[in-house]
């Protein structure tokens, strides 16, 4: 469901403070450009900017949504089509000369002498170099109540003169408690129970992005029954996998390695195994290090502690730098010697020592199992002896008697 309020957004704070004061005080640059990563925010608060420009009773910088000019705009918006002061154009679909000529045409059609007009312009960097400069050769004419704005996840990709024009609005991820708050007040609008641990895997495979927390949220609480189905359709590694995968590197055999390779990783796709080992790597780090309460509240306390114990042994500093230079494509055959380099790190010795030694231990209990089982033997033997001795048919009549 769409937005049309500044006030029911979380997040960009920094932007929607700006724009409702531009709104409330009649400040609003004529030419803006909303640029960041898609999913943060940028049309929808470029849709409500236009709502709110040309709606005669805004509220605290928001549109009414009631008056007769919202329920225009918002049918356009809805629809694709243009109002007689709000256009919303994805110029994506439509990119040649012609396009543009016709649309910079409607822009200054659209203009009313006694109503503002705002203009949005979805997926702005898809247009040519040329067709960029036909749009701005066009700006210095926008008179006082037209409003243009540019949507784009690629700003680098607009000419240096047109964005040198433009107020720029930079859209950003949310951070994790803003993250959380959508969550939540997504749950509790939808009357939706989560676990912990199914929240924390969407908070961490949506990274920040408010429309992925909502779509993902929304298509996984109704087509997955199971913490383990969402995560196998999200592809999100547990914590878990991370933590046995340490404790095997540290008190494993080379054996239990491989076996570790062949049961645990080999579940997993390599590019999100290693992508994952990386994102452990700095929360454990910060926990260890600073202290940062970023795993201990969301993982098996005891559990944690343990591993923790284990990389404080180590030098947190040079495992990091290991970690880091794994490539996030690297192919499975590369992960396995990625681990075998990460066993030899934790033992501090060359693996082929590391071998040799596990192979004479082995020798050494093999050794040590066969002159028990010796001594095992000569004890049965023993008691063997006594028993018949004791149970045998003949009696004896001890202290020099005959014998019966």
């Amino acid at each position: 469901m769409r937005i049309y309020s500044f006030d029911q957004l979380i997040g960009n704070q920094h932007c929607i403070s700006i724009l409702k004061t531009c709104i409330t005080q009649g400040t609003l640059p004529h030419f803006m450009i909303f640029h960041g990563v898609g999913g943060t925010g940028k049309s929808t608060c470029a849709e409500i900017t236009a709502l709110a420009m040309t709606c005669p009773h805004t509220k605290e910088g928001n549109p009414c949504l009631e008056c007769i000019s919202c329920k225009s705009n918002l049918d356009a918006i809805k629809h694709g089509t243009k109002s007689s002061t709000v256009a919303k154009v994805n110029v994506a679909q439509g990119n040649t000369k012609t396009d543009v000529d016709r649309m910079i045409k409607e822009i200054f059609t659209l203009q009313s002498s006694d109503r503002n007009c705002v203009y949005v312009l979805e997926e702005a960097h898809t247009l040519s170099a040329a067709l960029q400069t036909s749009l701005l050769e066009e700006i210095d004419r926008l008179d006082s109540k037209t409003y243009i704005i540019l949507c784009t996840t690629k700003l680098n990709d607009l000419i240096p003169e047109l964005r040198s024009r433009a107020i720029l609005f930079q859209f950003k991820r949310l951070t994790d408690k803003e993250s959380r708050l959508l969550l939540d007040k997504y749950l509790l609008e939808h009357n939706i129970t989560m676990e912990e641990e199914a929240k924390l895997a969407i908070l961490n495979y949506t990274r920040g992005i408010p429309r992925e927390i909502v779509s993902s949220t929304e298509f996984l609480s109704k087509n997955t029954k199971t913490l383990d189905e969402l995560l196998n359709h999200i592809n999100q590694i547990n914590d878990t996998v991370y933590f046995g995968l340490f404790q095997t590197l540290a008190n494993g055999t080379i054996y239990d390695l491989s076996c570790y390779l062949k049961d645990e990783i080999s579940k997993y796709d390599t590019r999100s195994f290693v992508a994952g080992l990386k994102e452990f790597y700095i929360k454990i780090f910060f926990q260890i290090e600073g202290n940062v309460d970023t795993l201990a509240q969301t993982s098996d306390i005891m559990e944690f502690t343990y591993v923790s114990d284990l990389l404080r042994k180590v030098d947190l500093f040079s495992l990091g730098n290991m970690i880091n230079k794994l490539p996030n494509n690297a192919k499975e055959v590369d992960f396995s010697f990625f681990l075998i380099n990460l066993y030899q790190f934790f033992h501090g010795k060359k693996v082929s020592n590391i071998v040799k030694e596990k192979r004479q231990a082995v020798t050494t209990q093999k050794s040590i199992a066969a002159v028990s089982a010796n001594e095992v033997e000569k004890s049965k033997e023993g008691l063997s002896s006594l028993h018949a001795f004791s149970t045998g048919t003949a009696k004896y009549n001890f202290g020099g008697g005959n014998k019966q």
